[in-house]
């Protein structure tokens, strides 16, 4: 009896007919309060019937714990666990009972009763933080990775199924370095591989290292042959003492196309503009000039140096500033303007010229002229 008292879960032992024949403090404590509907049993009691009344009334799990009962007493089984709730009960409380053999003196089975609410709890938490979790992984914009201690893929979402053209079950359990290797546009060494595999179990193993959460870009080349550019950043997840790592990846390709063909744009327009018989001011919303191309410096007399420190004020006859600043603020409001004006050359000499202007992407404006003097 001292044996089973010490006992916080609540014990009883049956004799061969299935009655109580013995409890530990907890059990009497359980019963006297009623706290428990399959541990509410005195000895005395015959435990197979009154988990058949339970049964039938609010405890559907009791003809489990009878089927248990003649299990264990047939030799099917040496225990078995169920776990339970009281329905319609307003405690919301859980519990596990363990029906097990239990050969001692006139004793045949051995019934322990534990509350496991707090354990269903923490589980329920758990369940809906994992639930939580993986709503994010699946909904994110961004492919996510994350690798165990030993470098191993545990997570590989949809977005990065996406951006490498791999599925998360080909991948998922192999190291990370082998999919970076094997992922590789470019024609590598076999080092290269060993390398990757020493920077990322550095980062696992201190939990930092000097390339860790700055972007890097890398071309890849997806299990359809095609190629992609991704932009990723890698850093660690403290877990149990050690260290994971997540990867944050997305795809680039399109934006490094579109700014490939912006710059090809302006290089274009500025060998356009440059070879281009038509005067040409790039000047920002302020008036000051950016560039100007050879035709601009030639018809005006000053060198590019001297434009850069100017702004349009300064080639403007002081009776004509008041209606230039007025085109101009028309300019900056509509986004483009075709209009004349006169203009004062280095040497002080006057042009009139006839102009188109449009306000660029990046809030200059660019104005193209043409030197209408002769025809005034």
């Amino acid at each position: 009896q001292a044996l089973i008292d010490a006992f916080t879960s609540n014990i009883a032992i049956l004799d061969q007919g299935n009655v109580i024949i013995a409890v530990n403090r907890a059990w009497q404590k359980t019963c006297a309060e009623k706290a428990a509907g399959l541990a509410s049993s005195k000895i005395g009691d015959n435990y197979l019937t009154a988990c058949k009344k339970a049964a039938k009334r609010n405890i559907e799990e009791a003809s489990l714990v009878v089927e248990a009962i003649k299990s264990i007493q047939k030799g099917e089984c040496r225990q078995r666990i169920i776990e339970y709730s009281e329905t319609g009960s307003r405690s919301n409380h859980w519990y596990q009972i363990k029906i097990a053999t239990f050969l001692y003196d006139e004793g045949r089975l051995i019934v322990i009763h534990q509350d496991i609410t707090e354990r269903k709890a923490a589980e329920k938490n758990l369940h809906e933080n994992e639930r939580l979790f993986r709503g994010i992984i699946d909904q994110a914009s961004e492919g996510i990775t994350i690798i165990d201690e030993e470098g191993r893929i545990i997570e590989w979402n949809p977005a990065q199924e996406k951006n490498t053209g791999r599925s998360r079950d080909s991948v998922l359990g192999r190291y990370l370095w082998e999919i970076q290797y094997e992922s590789r546009a470019d024609d590598v060494q076999p080092q290269i591989k060993d390398l990757m595999q020493k920077m990322v179990l550095d980062l696992l193993k201190n939990g930092e290292t000097s390339w860790m959460s700055n972007p890097y870009e890398v071309e890849i080349k997806k299990a359809d042959g095609s190629r992609a550019i991704i932009e990723s950043v890698v850093f660690p997840i403290p877990h149990n003492g050690g260290y994971y790592a997540c990867s944050l990846t997305r795809d680039v390709t399109q934006i490094k196309e579109s700014h490939y063909e912006q710059e090809m744009l302006k290089t274009r327009l500025e060998n356009y503009v440059d070879y281009s018989p038509v005067i040409a001011f790039i000047v920002t919303n302020e008036g000051k000039f950016v560039d100007v191309n050879p035709e601009a410096r030639k018809r005006l007399g000053y060198v590019k140096e001297e434009f850069l420190k100017m702004s349009m004020t300064d080639l403007i006859f002081p009776e004509d500033l008041k209606n230039l600043i007025h085109l101009f603020d028309q300019l900056q409001t509509s986004g483009s303007l075709t209009t004349e004006f006169r203009i004062r050359r280095k040497d002080m000499t006057e042009l009139t010229f006839s102009a188109n202007a449009v306000v660029l992407p990046d809030g200059n404006s660019m104005i193209l002229c043409n030197d209408i003097t002769d025809l005034k």
